[in-house]
């Protein structure tokens, strides 16, 4: 009921743009919610790309004060370098804070040759042509639905035990 809530109020009171809240809504709405620390436009992610450490650090303890157990910190690798460069900096809030991991990867299709199809569809949405260097573009072909084994070969850099914690999480 309480994300029902909050993604109404996103459309109705929110909409700039894309349908979006402020923390005064989540506070409100956040009991029965689990909730990840988002891709790299998230607040956790963004600061870590902004070199501050310690924002990143206290957006995550209000986070993990606001929903406990159920807030986790994401680790995702579209190969995007953003992501590679970060990604130790969460696992290393994850410890020092003691907030779980999962690892996920953003699908916007199922399989990797689909890539070739959302961006057309993109263009289409976007009235834009795919020779159109100003059009929306995705980084590369990485978005779709992975399995285990495919994010273990995005994470082969990652301690074993760490990875099989967070994928654990991911399931859970």
């Amino acid at each position: 009921q309480n994300l029902l809530k909050i993604v109404s109020i996103s459309h109705i009171d929110g909409f700039y743009y894309k349908p979006r809240i402020n923390h005064e809504i989540l506070e409100k709405y956040h009991e029965g919610l689990i909730v990840l620390s988002a891709c790299l436009g998230g607040e956790i992610p963004r600061a870590l790309l902004n070199n501050d450490y310690e924002k990143a650090k206290e957006r995550t303890l209000y986070y993990k004060n606001l929903f406990g157990k159920d807030f986790y910190l994401e680790l995702q690798d579209h190969g995007i370098d953003g992501q590679k460069r970060i990604n130790p900096d969460i696992i290393k809030l994850a410890e020092e804070l003691e907030v779980e991991l999962v690892i996920t990867n953003d699908s916007h299709y199922t399989k990797k040759e689909d890539a070739v199809c959302h961006d057309i569809l993109l263009c289409l949405q976007t009235g834009k042509t795919r020779n159109d260097p100003s059009r929306m573009k995705f980084a590369n072909n990485e978005f779709y639905i992975k399995n285990a084994q495919q994010l273990r070969d995005s994470f082969e850099w990652m301690d074993e035990e760490i990875f099989n914690r967070a994928i654990d999480n991911t399931v859970k």
